[in-house]
């Protein structure tokens, strides 16, 4: 909450009128919703900002992992100076993760087999399968976020598609 004589201020330049109040004490109830809620959104606004650059940190730790273990799949052995960093890059990957968690921001599960939703799904492409309902989740490309019940960033994923059809 902003501070009082902050508060106090920008009322008198935006509504004189409401210094004309004998009661001092009622002076912030008299203060417009609007100047309050513009204050808020603003804020908000600033907080979503910070929340999908906190996300896109930890999309690159993520994707940083997943080339660690293609690779490692694929036969590249790693030095032991590499295993101290990657173990390095863990832990700050954590504390991203758990600094999410600690402010509210919950992931998007966007479970397969399932039909995908408008309001949390973002449909990146299909595929032909014949395992799956055509139209249901197949793959998800990348994790989407909610905060306080508010889409961050959709899931994008991959529906499915009849073979032949």
């Amino acid at each position: 909450m902003p501070d009082k004589s902050l508060l106090e201020l920008i009322a008198k330049q935006n509504k004189p009128e409401i210094w004309n109040i004998e009661d001092k004490g009622r002076k912030l109830e008299v203060i417009s919703n609007d100047l309050i809620e513009s204050i808020y959104i603003k804020n908000k606004f600033e907080i979503t900002d910070i929340l999908i650059k906190l996300i896109e940190i930890a999309d690159s730790f993520e994707r940083l992992f997943q080339n660690i273990k293609e690779k490692t799949r694929n036969g590249t052995k790693i030095d032991k100076q590499t295993k101290i960093w990657l173990g390095n890059f863990e832990n700050i990957e954590k504390r991203v993760y758990r600094t999410l968690k600690d402010l509210e921001v919950i992931p998007i599960r966007a479970s397969e087999r399932g039909k995908p939703d408008p309001g949390l799904h973002e449909i990146v492409g299909t595929k032909e399968v014949q395992d799956f309902p055509e139209g249901h989740i197949i793959e998800e490309v990348q994790k989407g976020y909610c905060w306080r019940g508010q889409e961050l960033r959709p899931s994008k994923v991959i529906t499915a598609k009849k073979k032949g059809g």
